[in-house]
């Protein structure tokens, strides 16, 4: 899986301004829908991690409030959607107001992939190969409590969100049901989720395409009879 075009490019300031602006009536919002949300993704160059990831972590950092701002207890303001800060905004070379969901969303995509890129290397994920099905609770506890502390979690114990949650009952991204908000690779009746897409096996298309060849037998019998 590669990285998003908008990962590669480093986030030059000229890509944002070639960028349709969906933002632009921001402030006067009190929250955004999870619709809204995937388009603001989209428009930023899409990612290699599903929206699900990003609607939850909008829901548990900010309610979807881009005008969310915590006063930390380092000195920092976390602001906006997902809660960064200016210090990951030079580091992703976004420019703009972090109270902006679509800057702060290119901020964010920068620090998520950045963060997924750096799990994987720790638990010995071949490239090319999917995410675990549970590598968003992983990029939420980077994202909260620094990608040093989830890296060192990763190489003891792999990547196992069920028994991280036995040995840590009580953090706050298990008991506020964060983690399990994060989980982006959801299997859906008719689907099987491949890499954290939804994608259909070959054997549902071997069944889908002998349904369809039923069908079409059946629709001509009867048209024959008439």
């Amino acid at each position: 899986m590669q990285d998003s075009p908008a990962f590669q490019k480093q986030r030059s300031p000229m890509a944002f301004h070639r960028l349709s602006r969906l933002s632009v009536y921001h402030e006067y919002m009190a929250s955004i829908s999870k619709d809204y949300l995937s388009q603001l993704i989209r428009q930023a160059g899409g990612s290699v991690i599903p929206d699900a990831y990003y609607i939850g972590t909008a829901k548990h950092e900010s309610d979807f409030d881009p005008n969310n701002v915590t006063n930390e207890g380092n000195g920092t303001q976390s602001i906006g959607l997902y809660q960064v800060n200016v210090s990951e905004q030079l580091e992703a070379g976004v420019p703009g107001d972090l109270k902006d969901p679509f800057v702060n969303t290119l901020v964010f995509i920068y620090l998520a992939e950045r963060n997924r890129n750096q799990i994987r290397q720790a638990g010995g994920i071949a490239p090319g190969s999917p995410d675990p099905w549970d590598m968003g609770p992983y990029l939420g506890i980077a994202h909260n409590q620094g990608l040093a502390a989830v890296l060192q979690t990763v190489r003891q114990y792999g990547i196992n969100w069920p028994a991280y949650k036995t040995r840590n009952p009580d953090i706050a991204i298990v008991a506020s049901g964060y983690g399990d908000d994060v989980i982006y690779q959801v299997q859906q009746f008719g689907n099987v989720a491949v890499g954290g897409k939804i994608g259909v096996s070959h054997a549902q298309v071997a069944l889908l395409a002998g349904a369809g060849l039923l069908f079409a037998g059946t629709i001509h019998l009867l048209m024959s009879r008439t």
